[in-house]
């Protein structure tokens, strides 16, 4: 059993509202094929942060905002049928798991997702917003990943982002900027990239607690697929 989380940067394009990437969809989704027994979570990328930002979420939910929750969930109901039906294509029988329909009682509910799994379906599950009360909160992809690694103990965990793995510095501000092939949760950590979910600083302290219910869990570039079926030295960061 494997988990993977494929990040919004990696499958659209940030800057852009609803921009899918559809080529590195399906690039993924042809790699992802071959996995056997797994359980997927994207990101919103384009499809959830622009709007979100727009509405104000997470925040107090009130008359001006309230047909953000209703945009925002669409949005990634979108994005997420783009994801699934590449799967789909290529064999993957991906059936997709809203969080905002299973959000109760301050915690989401995952138990049927056992029974997906054992009649051999693929669940897919997206970073959505959530309801209560009065608050319009957003559950991250990477929140996701912690529930489901607590739940499941998978063998393996695996995020895709737009970089190679954790640096020591940021690798888009700094060409010199060096890999950090195993990270054990010393040293510096990315500064947070202002997007709504926090961007790198917080999907390494998520991936450092994975750490505790799954075998392996690494960071790679979700660009580059293939480097998952590589035999060689991985190119990556391996959370210790």
């Amino acid at each position: 059993m494997k988990i993977f989380k494929i990040g919004g940067s990696v499958i659209t394009d940030k800057a852009i509202y609803r921009k899918a990437k559809m080529e590195t969809i399906e690039r993924i989704a042809g790699v992802l094929s071959g996995m056997g027994e797994m359980v997927i979570v994207h990101g919103g990328g384009s499809f959830g942060h622009i709007k979100a930002r727009e509405f104000g979420f997470p925040g107090r939910l009130d008359e001006g905002n309230r047909m953000g929750v209703a945009i925002v969930h669409r949005d990634m109901v979108d994005l997420n049928s783009l994801v699934s039906s590449a799967l789909i294509k290529r064999g993957v029988p991906a059936v997709p798991f809203s969080i905002i329909e299973h959000y109760r009682d301050g915690a989401v509910d995952y138990s049927i997702l056992p029974s997906l799994l054992r009649a051999g379906l693929t669940p897919v599950l997206f970073g959505d917003t959530y309801v209560s009360g009065d608050y319009c909160g957003i559950y991250s992809g990477d929140r996701i990943m912690r529930d489901l690694a607590e739940m499941l103990r998978p063998e393996e965990a695996v995020f895709m982002t737009d970089v190679d793995g954790i640096f020591e510095s940021d690798p888009k501000r700094d060409s010199r900027a060096r890999l950090i092939p195993r990270f054990s949760g010393e040293g510096a950590l990315l500064g947070g990239s202002g997007d709504v979910t926090g961007g790198m600083r917080a999907k390494v302290k998520e991936a450092l607690e994975i750490k505790r219910f799954s075998g392996r869990v690494v960071i790679m570039n979700g660009n580059f697929p293939e480097r998952l079926l590589q035999n060689g030295a991985f190119l990556g960061t391996v959370i210790e």
